[in-house]
């Protein structure tokens, strides 16, 4: 995309730029074909007078067919075009899907729109697409191209000086730090500048630039300098251009047409990556800004820029040189390393080592963050114990490891498959030594390295940052890389966990909650099995107006495992279980704000940003929008608290507004619902409980599951234990009847195990029930059966099993007996459930028939089920609708609701257990997100 950028030149004493802004800041169409519209792949023209200006623009069908745009502020609206043919919009927001849309309608109609207005004030990039090889037509963009008025940047001074001057960043307060010379804060030195970021030698070479700071910048002339063999190469003046904040753009050899993010200069270079090379970022006026050299060159940078070291790599047509995090900016070598390509987007390693088991048979989980399928033919693991032992090298046979997909390398021998690998070699690991070494081969580059405990080896080519990383109190626990998989090389990205080998990993030391009642604070949790030295850490809480109002760091101090410690405003005497940072809040309900935790290193821990709350992240500290909400009413009984099944995800939808629970686990959220049409084989997960939803509160997509059948019973469950709850079926005819299916994903996917349960000739069906029915780290998976029982009527069975790794494992089973019979006066459908009814963490069943609801407080591994309780729920509306089971109001007890498709997609809740409470239901309408939906459940959102 192409941005139509007026840039004023002021030449008071500091010689200052300013982009010049419109008078005002509204929003303005801006049409598909229009050159601002970042296009790629194959789009069509097509003439229709109905059409906003008269045409719109008609996807190829291509996997690489989009359109994206730049723009500021909290909404941007699509006008697309619906028609036979076509298929499902998808509108992403920075990388992150918010929206779906099915465009698919019997009748061509024109201006139609879909919106999505809860974004942050800030620079944002749409990316409009069709989901699953279809296509779609997309007439125009609605949004806001201009920001407020900028901030100056001054390209002439020193690019490392401190944040705080004319960068436009704020420097917090000084460090209420018992030991200056002992703590060291983030690094806010290089938001100062502009970074180059990448180089990727394999044709068309190419140079990407990244602003990191808040503030747009004018590159307008600026050079890039392309030296080889130590000499000076090419040299490529920039065009009149701004690089808004948290943007990319990357600068090409080859012929092509500018955008927004892309620059085209026809003009070969001998950028090699094996080779001595160098690039330099300079300013109009011959100031450095930035520099990178590599393979032995000696070339030095402009002033005042500095540089030291000279790294060398290995060719790999698969890889680039990029910055080791898109903030770091030390001026050295350790700054850069061989990664996979990413132009236009933050850098990421290839391949990251994600997690060492050390229990019974040690292994290593290698997992792959891309979105592209890498080969690991060739590629070495080597695994080194006590101090500096080898205890071997592994070589990988011909395989591959698909975009997001893991493989585990085992000590013991075996048969090789496609996510396994057996070493047949002793990995000598205990909680308190060990690690381990990817490279791409004999002679070649490393990939990643870790290190733990009393281990010191320090392998040629890897680097690694901070001290020791904590010991776990068992052998039969596994290392784990935080969730976001960041690689910083250092200590802080890894904890002691439960094994999760070929899953998502769980978090480690997190922000858990945000206390807007005086005082003001927040809570750090350790969620991991070992004890976790925060000593140097550091906490910056922002203040509702965007200023840091505590700076805290941490003078020697241990969390132990799955413990909790506070950290308030204000002074007063530290204990084990709260601290004081010094500072002050003022926030009141309503407010905004954010929360950053930094490890010894400066390397980011954990970030939330609270309403409007805009702050940067630093070196590895990122949040995606949309925000956590803002502060609640009762801010002295309430707090924005992290979702307990949540995990670590870095978004607003892991936190919700929630009962203080300090110094304890977190209530969690409420219950969402998801929605799914089984015919379809779609699924839509609504993680919000306002009614209605925001727009970007959904998540809208085919499955992929192998059940695509109307008789498919959708269920969320978390069947591997990492807090997350994704999509089961259960099949009850055809081919697949009596399978359960599963996934671990979220999203279109083909990863789906089958465990077989062989029940579907029940007299009153088959229901696939799941829950916590045992004290395990995951749901369970249970299928209710049913026989006639004269003279009494129907009985039902429930049979579960906690294995969710597929195959036939053990059912146990429990009778349940007789529910709500004929011969009682109850009539209509058997409907079941599951849920926590007595809040002891376990769930039992629930059976409902026609307007009664009857319940059982018994844990399942109980042979003989009983069923007490009772509950009259009559249909607040006519039409079919289907029992749903959830903790609808935050209160630590599972309740009971209708759902009802036909009513625009709405739920009807209870929030109490009595027998008839006289209380008005709750209600929440979600519409049809995927077209129609014929059933739902709940679930605990991200």
């Amino acid at each position: 995309m192409v941005f139509i950028v007026t840039c004023t030149i002021f030449f008071p004493a500091h010689h200052r730029i300013a982009l010049s802004q419109s008078p005002t800041t509204q929003t303005q169409k801006v049409e598909s074909e229009d050159a601002r519209v970042d296009r790629a792949g194959t789009w069509s023209k097509q003439t229709a007078g109905a059409a906003s200006s008269g045409s719109y623009l008609y996807g190829g069908g291509g996997a690489n067919d989009s359109l994206g745009l730049h723009f500021y502020g909290s909404t941007v609206e699509i006008i697309y075009v619906s028609g036979p043919q076509l298929g499902t919009l998808a509108i992403e927001v920075d990388g992150t899907v918010l929206r779906t849309v099915i465009t698919a309608a019997d009748v061509t109609a024109y201006n139609q729109s879909a919106k999505i207005n809860y974004l942050s004030d800030e620079w944002h990039t749409v990316r409009v697409y069709a989901q699953e090889g279809g296509t779609v037509a997309i007439d125009a963009f609605v949004a806001n191209l201009d920001a407020p008025p900028p901030t100056f940047v001054d390209p002439t001074a020193n690019p490392d000086r401190p944040a705080g001057s004319s960068a436009g960043a704020t420097t917090p307060p000084a460090n209420p730090a018992p030991s200056a010379d002992t703590v060291r804060a983030p690094r806010l030195a290089e938001l100062g500048h502009i970074l180059i970021n990448e180089v990727d030698a394999d044709g068309p070479d190419a140079v990407e630039l990244f602003n990191p700071t808040t503030a747009a910048v004018n590159i307008t002339g600026w050079q890039v300098r392309i030296y080889y063999n130590n000499a000076l190469d090419v040299t490529w003046t920039l065009p009149t251009f701004a690089l808004y904040p948290g943007a990319y753009v990357t600068l090409y050899e080859s012929a092509g047409s500018n955008t927004g993010t892309a620059l085209y200069y026809n003009q070969n270079t001998n950028i090699e990556m094996d080779l001595n090379g160098a690039v330099a970022l300079v300013t109009n006026s011959n100031t450095g800004v930035d520099f990178f050299r590599w393979g032995g060159s000696t070339i030095n940078p402009t002033a005042p820029d500095t540089w030291s070291g000279s790294p060398t790599f290995t060719y790999n047509s698969a890889q680039s040189l990029g910055r080791n995090e898109q903030n770091d900016d030390d001026n050295s070598s350790t700054d850069w390393f061989a990664q996979c390509p990413t132009l236009g987007k933050a850098n990421d390693a290839c391949l990251v080592l994600n997690e060492f088991y050390v229990g019974g048979t040690d292994a290593v989980e290698i997992f792959n963050p891309t979105s592209t399928t890498i080969t690991l033919t060739g590629y070495q693991f080597t695994s080194y114990s006590s101090v500096t032992t080898v205890d071997g090298t592994y070589t990988f046979p011909a395989a591959s490891i698909p975009a997001g997909g893991y493989v585990v390398i085992s000590e013991a021998a075996g048969t090789n498959t496609a996510t396994t690998f057996y070493a047949n070699f002793n990995f000598a690991w205990n909680a308190g030594d060990g690690g381990g070494l990817l490279t791409t081969g004999v002679g070649g580059s490393v990939v990643d390295f870790a290190r733990w405990g009393s281990t010191t080896v320090a392998p040629a080519g890897a680097g690694w940052f901070g001290g020791a990383l904590p010991v776990a109190g068992t052998d039969e626990s596994s290392l784990q890389r935080r969730p976001s998989s960041e690689d910083g090389d250092r200590t802080s990205d890894f904890c002691f966990h439960l094994v999760s080998l070929g899953t998502l990993n769980r978090p480690c030391v997190v922000i858990n909650e945000i206390y807007g009642g005086d005082p003001d604070g927040v809570e750090i949790y350790n969620a991991s099995l070992a004890a976790y030295t925060l000593t140097g850490f550091q906490v910056i809480i922002y203040d509702y107006d965007g200023t840091a109002g505590v700076n805290f760091v941490f003078p020697a101090f241990t969390l132990n495992p799955m413990s909790y410690v506070r950290v308030f405003e204000g002074v007063g005497t530290n204990t084990a279980a709260v601290l004081f940072g010094g500072g002050s809040l003022g926030w009141i309900a309503g407010d905004s704000g954010a929360a950053q935790l930094y490890n010894e290193g400066s390397n980011g821990v954990d970030f939330v940003r609270l309403g409007s709350n805009n702050t940067l992240g630093l070196n590895g500290a990122n949040f995606i929008s949309p925000n956590a909400p803002v502060f609640p009413t009762l801010v002295n009984a309430s707090t924005v608290g992290r979702n307990t099944s949540g995990g670590d995800f870095d978004e607003g939808a892991d936190w919700c507004v929630q009962p203080i629970t300090p110094g304890y686990s977190n209530y969690g959220c409420p219950a969402r619902l998801a929605v799914f049409a089984p015919s379809l084989n779609y699924v839509s997960l609504v993680d919000s409980t306002a009614n209605p939803p925001a727009p970007n509160a959904y998540l809208s997509y085919g499955s992929g599951s192998p059940a695509a059948t109307a008789n498919g019973q959708w269920v969320m469950g978390d069947w591997d234990g990492d807090g997350r709850q994704t999509p089961g079926v259960y099949v009850t005819s055809g081919a697949s009847a009596g399978v359960f299916y599963t996934t671990n994903d979220v999203g279109a996917t083909p990863n789906w195990t089958a465990t077989w349960f062989g029940l579907f000739a029940g007299v009153a069906g088959n229901q696939p029930v799941v829950g916590r029915f045992a004290v395990t780290a995951n749901d369970c998976l249970g299928v209710m059966d049913s026989q006639n029982f004269p003279p009494y009527g129907t009985a039902f069975a429930l049979y579960y099993t906690c294995v969710t790794s597929g195959g036939n494992p053990a059912k146990t089973v429990q009778w349940n007996s007789v529910l709500l019979p004929d011969s009682g006066g109850f009539s209509g459908t058997f409907q079941f459930g599951a849920g926590d009814f007595d809040g002891n963490g376990i769930d039992s069943i629930a059976c409902r028939r026609g307007t009664y609801i009857t319940w059982s407080n018994t844990n399942p591994n109980t042979v003989n089920g009983t069923f007490p309780n009772a509950q009259y729920f009559a249909s607040p509306v006519a039409g079919s609708n289907n029992f749903v089971v959830g903790d609808f109001d935050n209160n630590g007890v599972d309740s009971f609701g209708l759902f009802f498709p036909a009513s625009n997609g709405t739920v009807y809740f209870k929030n109490d257990l009595a027998f008839n409470s006289g209380a008005i239901p709750g209600s929440q309408t979600v519409g049809l997100p995927i077209g129609t939906a014929t059933t739902a459940t709940t679930w605990k959102g991200y």
